[in-house]
This record gives C-alpha cells, structure tokens and sequence, in this order.
C-alpha cells in the first residue's frame, strides 16, 4: 500500500509482505530418506513458482551434499535427522541443511583442480566444486552442535 504526503511518497508494507515463504522437511540420516527430499523439493518448486533453470540447480546441490552428510558426516548405525528448509526471499531462494554430523565447513575444503586427462582424474572431490558453482553466495558455521549449511540461489534468467 502507498500512502502520499505532499511530494514524498512513502510505503508501508503489510508485515505478511514482507515475510518469507519457508518449507522445511526433517530426514532421517539415511539413504532411504533421499526419495522423500526430491518429492518435497518438487512440491515446493511448484508451490513457490521456481524456474525450472534453478530448481534443476537447487535439486543437483541437495542431491551432492545429503548423500555426503549421510555417508560421511555420521558413524555407522548412528541414527539422527537432517533438517532442509527452502526460503523464498524476494528474488532469491536460500537453501539451509543443518545436521548434528561431525563438524565439516566445506567452503575451507580445498578447491577442485581438473585432471588433464581421464586417466588421471581422480573419484570424488566434485561434490563441493558443484556446490559453490550452482549457488551465487554460500555460508557454513557451525552452532548448537549443529553444521549449519546455507546457499543462495538468485532468481535470474541470465543463467
């Protein structure tokens, strides 16, 4: 709603405006739960209108660091849950994963150098490169014994 005052123009702004679509989904910690997180993301790519550029981005990123969190991040037969929220922000969607894993910042993980050749490439170690490549702004900390993983995803066309 705008209000006029004289030559300023001022608007307010209902607090249901400005607050942020959220959907969250709690996993169990293990390779099972896996099929639940991919029919909850296309609900909400639905639900939030995502562009199918960037949901096909937010579905390769969530399908890269939960099967690492659940392989790596816990001892064997160590049940837990893994929480995944989607925030509709203006024009950006912000992706959060939080688990009780051991503590792991990937962003300090070194970076992912090519191989020259097949023959030298190695397995693994593009999960974190894939991460920082399909996100425009990632950030990790670890709170509460929690690791705390979020990444931001623009809503533009251009990509």
């Amino acid at each position: 709603m705008c209000i006029s005052r004289g030559f300023k123009l001022v608007k307010l702004y209902a607090a249901t405006l400005l607050r942020p679509k959220v959907q969250k989904i709690v996993i169990s910690n293990n390779a099972q739960a896996l099929g639940e997180v991919n029919a909850w993301l296309e609900e909400v790519a639905i639900d939030f209108d995502i562009a199918t550029h960037l949901a096909f981005k937010i579905d390769l990123v969530i399908n890269e660091v939960l099967p690492n969190i659940i392989s790596y991040g816990y001892g064997y037969g160590q049940h837990d849950q893994i929480e995944i929220s989607l925030e509709q922000c203006a024009e950006q969607f912000i992706l959060e994963i939080s688990d009780h894993a051991t503590p792991f910042n990937p962003f300090t993980y070194p970076e992912y150098e090519q191989a020259a050749s097949l023959e030298e490439a190695s397995i693994g170690g593009r999960g974190i490169h894939l991460m920082k490549s399909f996100s425009d702004a990632h950030e990790y900390r670890y709170a509460n014994n929690m690791n705390i993983t979020r990444l931001y995803f623009l809503n533009n066309l251009d990509d």
